[in-house]
């Protein structure tokens, strides 16, 4: 079973693409960090960077609320896939394909030139229906 259940912070401000069939994809990078005690006995902390692939259908509402920074919860699948850089070589890249996320905490959304605090409960509502799948 393909399962991922990632919790951490946006590195980036999404990036929007829409494909030929008019679907909406953000891109994004999530950091994810871990404590841990090293030989010497002292404490450490590692942080993995993912890139988070998320198909929706209103990809500049749902990016205002994805800012660098925020932190939140993203579940999905592992997807590994090939492309071709501009010399010919074959490259390979990891992602993230997000089936669902979820903010954590308050966030800050751009709304007409000003921020508003909003809350998780705030974004659910407004997403219920049209943002997430």
């Amino acid at each position: 079973m393909n399962i991922v259940i990632l919790t951490g912070r946006i590195g980036k401000n999404c990036e929007i693409f829409t494909t030929e069939s008019q679907k909406e994809i953000l891109n994004f990078s999530l950091a994810t960090s871990e404590k841990y005690v090293s030989r010497d006995g002292e404490i450490k902390q590692a942080t993995e960077w993912h890139n988070i692939v998320y198909f929706v259908k209103e990809g500049n509402k749902i990016s205002s609320y994805l800012k660098k920074g925020q932190q939140i919860s993203v579940n999905g699948k592992i997807r590994t896939r090939k492309w071709e850089d501009k010399e010919g070589n074959n490259r390979y890249t990891t992602e993230i394909v997000c089936q669902r996320l979820e903010l954590l905490g308050s966030f800050k959304s751009e709304k007409k030139g000003n921020e508003q605090e909003k809350t998780y409960e705030d974004f659910q509502e407004s997403a219920e229906d049209d943002l997430l799948f």
